[in-house]
C-alpha cells in the first residue's frame, strides 16, 4: 500500500462514517438509503486500496466521479426528507389503519408467490433430470449455472426472491405456521438450484431491508456485519460446489493459502473500480444508445414486441489486472451511457426514490410498502458493483405493485365509497 492508497482509503472511510452518523442523527436508525449507498460505495473503493490482489490503478477521475455520485445521491435524499422538519413524528409508525387494512392481501400474496416459485423450480428440475439424469446432475452441479434458468419458466423461479422478505413481513403481523416455513425453504432451494448467486443474495438482502423498516430500532451494526459474513460464507460454498471454473488463486494475492477462498469475494467487492476506469478512458461502443439504463425498454421492444431488433446482452470484459471483469459499478455504467451529467441525474433520482420509499415504509401501516422498499433497496445496495435497475428488478417491482398495492388501493377506494 502506497501513501496515496492510504489517503484515499482514509477519505472514503471518513465519508462512510459520516453517512452512518447522519443516518443515526436524522433518521434514528442505522440502515437508511444514504448509509447504504454511501457506505457500500465508500467501503468498496476503500477496500480496493488495500491491494490484496493485483489490480490495475484507478485514476483520480474515477474517484471524483464516485464522489460526485455520492454527493448527488445524498443531496437528493436530504431534499426528499425535508418534510421531516415540518413533522417531527413522521418517522414513527403513525398510520391508524385497522389490522385488516394493514395485512390486506398479505397471505394471498405470500402463498401465491411461494407456489409460483415452487412450480417454477420443480418444473425446471424435472426437465433437467429428463435430459441429464439425476445422478449426473448430482455429480456435476455446476451445470445448473447454465441450464437451470429456462426462458419464461425462469421468471416463476425469480419471484421466489420475494418469498423470504414477504415471510419476514408476514410473521410481523401474523403467526407463522409450518406450511409457511416449508414454503420459505422451498423458495430458497429454488434460488440455490438456479445457479445464479445473486438470486439468493437478493432475497436475503431485501429481506434484511424489509426487516430494518419494520424494526428500525432493533438493527445495529453487528447485525449488518453478521449478514455480511453469511453472504461471504454463501459465496465461498457456491464457488466450491457450483461456480467451479472460477480462478482460485489470483496474481499478486496476499491471502495465505488457507484463506484463498476469500480472494474471489474480494475481487467481487472491488473489481468494478478498475473496470470502471477502463470504461471511462477506453469507452467501448454500445449496441444501442443508453444500453444499460434503458435495458428494460430495449428488452420489451426487442424480445417482447419485436418492434426493434433484439438487443443481445453486452457488457464487454475488461482486464482489471487479476483477470477479466464485466461490471463497472452504478456510477461507471451510468457514465458509460450518459457521461457525468447522467451520473448526477441518475444518482439524484435513485436517492430521491429510495428515500421516499423509506419514509413511506416507516410511516405506512400497510405491509406491501416494506416489500417494495426492500426490493428497491437491493439496487441501492448493489451500486458498488453494478447498475441493477434492469429488467429483473423492474419485473419484481411491477409484480409487487400489481399483486399487493393495486388491490389495496382498489379495496380502500371501494370501502371509502360505501362509507360515504
Amino acid at each position: 500500500m502506497q501513501v496515496h492508497d492510504f489517503l484515499w482509503m482514509a477519505l472514503f472511510l471518513l465519508i462512510a462514517a459520516l453517512a452512518y452518523w447522519w443516518s443515526r442523527v436524522r433518521y434514528r436508525q442505522v440502515i437508511t438509503p444514504v448509509s447504504v449507498f454511501v457506505g457500500v460505495n465508500s467501503l468498496s473503493i476503500a477496500a480496493y486500496h488495500l491491494r490484496l490482489v493485483y489490480l490495475r490503478p484507478v485514476s483520480v477521475e474515477v474517484h471524483l466521479i464516485l464522489l460526485i455520485s455520492i454527493a448527488a445521491f445524498s443531496l437528493s435524499a436530504f431534499l426528499a426528507s425535508v418534510p421531516l422538519r415540518l413533522r417531527r413524528n413522521s418517522m414513527r409508525h403513525t398510520s391508524h389503519a385497522s389490522a385488516n387494512d394493514t395485512t390486506f392481501g398479505l397471505s394471498i400474496f405470500f402463498y401465491m408467490t411461494a407456489l409460483l416459485s415452487l412450480v417454477g423450480w420443480v418444473t425446471q428440475l424435472i426437465l433437467l433430470i429428463r435430459d441429464y439424469g439425476l445422478a449426473y446432475l448430482i455429480r456435476n452441479m455446476w451445470i445448473l449455472q447454465n441450464e437451470f434458468s429456462m426462458r419464461f419458466v425462469g421468471y416463476l423461479n425469480m419471484v421466489g426472491i420475494l418469498v423470504l422478505p414477504t415471510f419476514i413481513i408476514k410473521i410481523k403481523f401474523q403467526r407463522g405456521r409450518l406450511i409457511d416455513y416449508t414454503l420459505v425453504v422451498s423458495a430458497i432451494i429454488g434460488l440455490v438450484l438456479a445457479g445464479i448467486k445473486q438470486y439468493l443474495v437478493f432475497s436475503m438482502v431485501s429481506g434484511a431491508f424489509a426487516y430494518s423498516s419494520l424494526y428500525p430500532r432493533r438493527v445495529r451494526l453487528r447485525h449488518v456485519l453478521t449478514l455480511a459474513v453469511c453472504i461471504l460464507a454463501f459465496f465461498a460454498v457456491y464457488d466450491k460446489i457450483i461456480d467451479v471454473f472460477v480462478v482460485k488463486r489470483h496474481p499478486g494475492s496476499v491471502f495465505p493459502a488457507w484463506l484463498s477462498f476469500l480472494e474471489r469475494p474480494y475481487v467481487y467487492l472491488v473489481g468494478s473500480w478498475p473496470a470502471m476506469d477502463h470504461i471511462v478512458f477506453q469507452t467501448p461502443p454500445q449496441p444501442i444508445g443508453a444500453y444499460v439504463t434503458f435495458q428494460p425498454l430495449w428488452k420489451v421492444l426487442g424480445d417482447g414486441l419485436g418492434v426493434i431488433d433484439r438487443v443481445p446482452p453486452y457488457l464487454p470484459f475488461v482486464d482489471i489486472g487479476c483477470g477479466p471483469f464485466n461490471v463497472y459499478s452504478f456510477a461507471g455504467e451510468v457514465y458509460w451511457d450518459f457521461g457525468l451529467l447522467g451520473v448526477v441525474v441518475l444518482s439524484s433520482l435513485v436517492g430521491c426514490i429510495s428515500t421516499l420509499l423509506f419514509m413511506k415504509a416507516r410511516r405506512s401501516g400497510f405491509w406491501a410498502w416494506h416489500l417494495v422498499y426492500g426490493t428497491f433497496m437491493y439496487g441501492v445496495f448493489m451500486s458498488f458493483f453494478v447498475y441493477y435497475f434492469r429488467f429483473g428488478m423492474i419485473f419484481l417491482l411491477l409484480y409487487c405493485c400489481t399483486f399487493s398495492l393495486l388491490p389495496y388501493v382498489f379495496h380502500r377506494g371501494v370501502a371509502q365509497h360505501y362509507a360515504a
